[in-house]
């Protein structure tokens, strides 16, 4: 399930995987792990300063008197897809498939090609 909430032509989605975690390693001492670490918390301070300044109160996305249209919020329950939808994704598939064997197709014989012309001369 998510929720969906509009605010100044801006879509606001919650709830859809939650938080996620990562790793990453590095041997010891590597010379990358100095600059790593000092991006990741540049990066994690610019995170919170950006959702400060546009979400807290008073920010520029939490006051709805900033913004002339009035908040909409939508909410959907995981539906199945029907099957329109899963017969379009197999044609988009099936398609694009096709396309990437005619193009292999085609550098395989031009390849060919040039070996049997290089080859007689």
């Amino acid at each position: 399930m998510f929720e969906a909430r509009k605010r100044c032509g801006l879509t606001f989605v919650n709830n859809t995987i939650g938080l996620l975690s990562m790793h990453f390693a590095f041997r010891k001492h590597h010379p990358i792990l100095e600059a790593w670490n000092r991006a990741m918390v540049y990066n994690q301070q610019f995170i919170v300063k950006t959702f400060d300044k546009y979400m807290r109160d008073g920010g520029l996305l939490s006051n709805p008197h900033r913004c002339r249209e009035v908040d909409a919020v939508t909410s959907r329950e995981g539906t199945a897809l029907s099957m329109t939808d899963v017969a379009g994704a197999f044609v988009f598939f099936v398609v694009l498939c096709d396309a990437a064997f005619a193009i292999m197709g085609l550098e395989v014989g031009w390849n060919g090609y040039r070996r049997r012309r290089k080859c007689n001369e």
